[in-house]
């Protein structure tokens, strides 16, 4: 369902725009994108391949949804660069005022979520290794020093060795990572 969210949120915010200059009204344009993510998930779901970018695909069928019902209510009916109209920039304005920053916010907190949740399986699975594996890993990732400086300290004889231990360490923490999830259900 996470990667429902992050979707919906990239296509609204790519897709939404672009539909009120077809539709004319953020009313009109948001009911056509609902119908055509919801019919691009089911299409998802059910093993279909999009290639390409997500949200322009979510784009065609939102306007081909509002092309087709327009036909269908006015059978003379021609697409028209709505972009010319005066009200247009008005809705427009109102969708990056007021509905964009929403979903900047949410986008914004899913992040911050992800980062919690990240830094708590890492707290967790330094926890469980050794204390040398533990303590080389933090300075060099968290604390960002060289190998090089901690040769003595750490007793290696080379930056090679330190290379080869951290390598070691880093698969040992993935390995801790991948365990604490599968348990837990991150």
């Amino acid at each position: 369902m996470k990667n429902f969210d992050k979707t919906y949120r990239e296509c609204e915010a790519w897709c939404i725009p672009k539909l009120i200059q077809v539709t004319g009204s953020v009313p009109t344009a948001r009911d056509y994108f609902q119908d055509a993510i919801v019919r691009t998930w089911m299409e998802l779901e059910a093993g279909k391949v999009i290639n390409g970018h997500v949200p322009a695909y979510v784009f065609t069928i939102s306007k081909n949804l509002y092309i087709d019902e327009c036909r269908k209510t006015k059978p003379d009916f021609k697409l028209i660069d709505n972009s010319k109209f005066e009200e247009l920039p008005e809705a427009q304005r109102f969708y990056e005022q007021q509905i964009n920053p929403m979903i900047m916010k949410e986008n914004e907190e899913e992040k911050s979520r992800e980062d919690e949740i990240k830094e708590r399986l890492l707290k967790l699975a330094l926890k469980r290794m050794g204390k040398k594996c533990r303590e080389l890993l933090t300075r060099t990732i968290v604390h960002k020093e060289r190998l090089k400086d901690l040769l003595d300290e750490f007793g290696y004889k080379s930056v090679d060795v330190a290379k080869s231990s951290k390598y070691r360490c880093r698969k040992k923490l993935n390995e801790h990572i991948a365990a604490i999830k599968k348990k837990r259900k991150f």
